[in-house]
């Protein structure tokens, strides 16, 4: 979409811009009413709304025109959205950003409120164990027909856009920095393609600096749009994990993929799934959290109904010997995953795999760290 921006949406991007202006202060913009005037206030020195900022801002807008805020726009082909203007999927979120820049070949139109959509994040500094379930992952859900979220970043981000990018669904990215400076650069070349094949979103105008503060910001807008979350590679705390806090605040469905026992990058992920989080062992789990399964063919397009939903199929009949044998213990009781590990003599790895068969047979549910049968 080549950007017709209007004299409203360059004076949005211009106060963005402004020295320490982040989505709290543009909220308070926003509430200030039109943002011609805002600006015009803000040059004259008259918005005293914001003492701490006032002079400094003045000086800023001097230096820093709207006009030269086009420019930036037009040669990036970036367009501005207005909180009535970004697509309706985030615009009835909690939070809703009140201004937002978009680029690419679908721009607002994307994603739809049908659209089925997943964000893939992880950690930058992800183990080829990790960079391979995310790039697999990623091409076999847009392969089935759902739009790939991520932030373009290092590691898992950029490995499940590689993956996107094989498939047909148009993939997002959002940024936590301005679409000067979209991402690392050895991204670039992801970047333009998703730019081209889908949308690149970020809060932050053109020519403006990033900062730590803005991608704990990003990430509510990651998790705002997806119908699912799934974590593959995360140290307890981090971005992911801070992405993950904002999905379960707006009621969306988080996942989390087992790794090895041993290793720091699985630690987070092994929280998670103590904690209830779903397990995610491959696209055919996520695509059932979804409601959706695979095509049967790779000449299939659609996405069809779940055949276990609809009895035609026995699932106990196609339980592997490790789920069958983790099922008998749970007709007794809900087992933790130590539990499970003591009473079935597996270890995690092998727990963690027949739980999710269970999961996604809708025999078993993986609840507040607990494994329980369903029937």
């Amino acid at each position: 979409m080549k950007p017709l921006n209007d004299i409203s949406g360059v004076h949005w991007a211009a106060l963005a811009a402004l020295e320490g202006v982040g989505p709290a202060r543009l909220q308070r913009f926003a509430e200030l009413g039109d943002p011609v005037e805002t600006w015009s206030r803000i040059v004259s020195g008259s918005l005293r709304d914001f003492r701490d900022f006032a002079d400094r801002w003045k000086e800023q807008a001097r230096k820093s025109p709207p006009e030269l805020m086009t420019e930036r726009l037009e040669r990036l082909e970036v367009a501005v959205l207005s909180v009535q203007q970004i697509p309706e999927r985030l615009r009835n979120s909690v939070d809703t950003p009140s201004v937002l820049f978009v680029q690419g070949g679908l721009a607002n139109e994307f994603p739809t409120p049908e659209t089925p959509t997943v964000a893939i994040v992880g950690t930058r500094k992800a183990t080829p164990y990790g960079l391979g379930i995310a790039e697999a992952l990623g091409a076999e859900l847009s392969e089935a027909g759902v739009s790939v979220v991520s932030g373009l970043a290092l590691g898992i981000d950029a490995a499940a856009h590689r993956g996107a990018l094989c498939g047909h669904a148009a993939p997002l990215a959002i940024l936590g920095a301005g679409h000067h400076r979209p991402c690392p650069a050895r991204n670039r070349a992801i970047a333009s393609e998703v730019r081209d094949r889908g949308a690149i979103w970020s809060e932050i105008p053109p020519g403006t600096s990033s900062a730590p503060w803005r991608y704990p910001a990003r990430n509510r807008i990651i998790a705002a749009v997806a119908d699912v979350v799934v974590v593959i590679e995360s140290a307890p705390a981090g971005g992911s994990m801070l992405t993950v806090s904002e999905a379960l605040q707006r009621g969306v469905e988080v996942m989390a993929v087992p790794g090895p026992l041993n290793r720091r990058a699985s630690a987070g992920c092994l929280e998670l799934l103590r904690d209830g989080a779903h397990m995610c062992t491959g696209a055919a789990d996520v695509l059932s959290l979804l409601g959706l399964v695979a095509p049967e063919t790779s000449d299939t397009k659609s996405l069809s109904p779940d055949p276990l939903s609809t009895g035609t199929h026995s699932a106990e009949d196609a339980l592997s010997t490790d789920a069958r044998l983790l099922l008998d213990q749970l007709m007794e009781a809900p087992l933790a995953f130590d539990s499970a590990m003591s009473a079935t003599g597996m270890d995690f790895a092998r727990i963690a795999a027949a739980a999710g068969e269970l999961e996604r047979a809708r025999i078993a549910r993986n609840r507040d760290g607990w494994i329980e049968a369903t029937r």
